[in-house]
């Protein structure tokens, strides 16, 4: 696998980093436990609440409230082997792929997403069209038939100042997000953190 990877690590200089973002800017506003946001916070839409909670692709979910076709633009790519951040996901010095992206379409972005994928437990196809396409993630996994559960660790709002350049939204902006591990059978596959403005998706039923 370690032969594979470094094929792929090779290849991997073809991308380069289109812009430089720091999550470690972003400043938590909030952590919203679970049964709070389902149940007692009446100021987020129905809308917002799911995409905050479904185990199902965010993608299926942005075209059905959009009735537009969704596309991945990558901002940042890289392959790398992991280190003391990835502790919590995998052991030190596993292959990783990381990756930053947004989903939209040709007119506007509608959520944006930072993802660390451990690269010997997906297969080749997935490992090939995610550094060759601009598929998502979720819709790759869902062709392959890749059964998988999403584990949501923290729910939450937080000032992403250096994100709003991607929305039509102004500095300050509170954005909401969810962090959550994907899991296939016992194999961890990896974690991903998505991110929208608060004022997307407000609609009231």
């Amino acid at each position: 696998m370690l032969t594979h990877f470094n094929k792929f690590l090779k290849l991997s200089k073809r991308y380069s980093m289109i812009q430089n973002l720091s999550v470690e800017k972003n400043k938590i506003i909030k952590v919203i436990p679970f049964n709070e946001l389902l149940l007692e916070d009446s100021s987020l839409s129905l809308f917002q609440k799911t995409l905050l909670v479904t185990d199902g692709t965010v993608t299926d979910l942005l075209r059905l409230y959009t009735q537009k076709e969704i596309t991945v633009e990558k901002i940042n790519q890289e392959i790398a082997l992991s280190g003391k951040e990835e502790s919590k996901l995998c052991e030190y010095e596993t292959p990783i792929l990381k990756r930053e992206i947004l989903l939209g379409n040709e007119k506007e972005n509608y959520v944006y997403a930072n993802s660390v994928f451990i690269f010997e437990n997906m297969s080749r196809k997935s490992q090939y069209a995610l550094l060759e396409t601009d598929r998502p993630i979720g819709l790759l996994w869902k062709e392959e038939r890749v059964d998988t559960f999403r584990d949501i660790i923290e729910i939450r709002t937080e000032l992403c100042d250096d994100l709003t350049s991607f929305f039509d939204v102004k500095q300050g902006t509170v954005f909401l997000a969810r962090t959550y591990i994907i899991y296939n059978n016992l194999k961890t596959l990896g974690m991903i953190t998505e991110k929208f403005p608060i004022t997307y998706f407000n609609e009231k039923l």
